[in-house]
């Protein structure tokens, strides 16, 4: 019987064992101790504001090089001659953040018309861009704007 029990313990500790080492996914990592799940979901907080404050005049037919489109992943990441408008993990070398807090009377103040993004907005873009600035592509990342200006 000892041999028996022996075989068992060995048997139960060898499950366990393989259990405590089983390999990670990445859909692992964010259940980890210190792993930060983003706090800002790009389709119900930015693609709004994105819409609302930017797409409007930063898209594809009105586009004058060299400025972005936010229509797309793609087109919004682009780097441009002043810089990355969206760089992730850096909301202050973002030219997306540096254009949103430039005083109203500079030209490059963006919206240059319309509502200025407010304070929570703005919290909001920085918070994303810090967290890595997750932006979909195909279908759920695309922008299209409501109304394209003919002026």
């Amino acid at each position: 019987m000892p041999f028996i029990r022996i075989v068992f313990a060995a048997s139960i500790l060898g499950s366990i064992a393989s259990c405590a080492h089983k390999e990670q996914t990445p859909e692992d990592d964010a259940t980890q101790p210190g792993a930060v799940a983003p706090t800002v979901d790009f389709a119900t907080q930015i693609k709004p504001i994105l819409k609302e404050k930017c797409v409007t005049c930063h898209n594809r037919e009105v586009l004058k090089e060299p400025r972005p489109s936010f229509e797309s992943r793609h087109l919004a990441f682009r780097n441009m001659p002043s810089g990355p408008v969206i760089d992730p993990g850096n909301p202050t070398g973002s030219r997306l953040i540096q254009v949103i807090v430039s005083p109203e009377i500079l030209d490059d103040a963006m919206p240059p018309v319309g509502h200025r993004v407010d304070a929570k907005e703005l919290a909001l873009l920085k918070t994303w861009i810090t967290e890595g600035a997750e932006w979909p592509t195909g279908r759920a990342g695309r922008i299209v704007p409501d109304y394209i200006p003919t002026e």
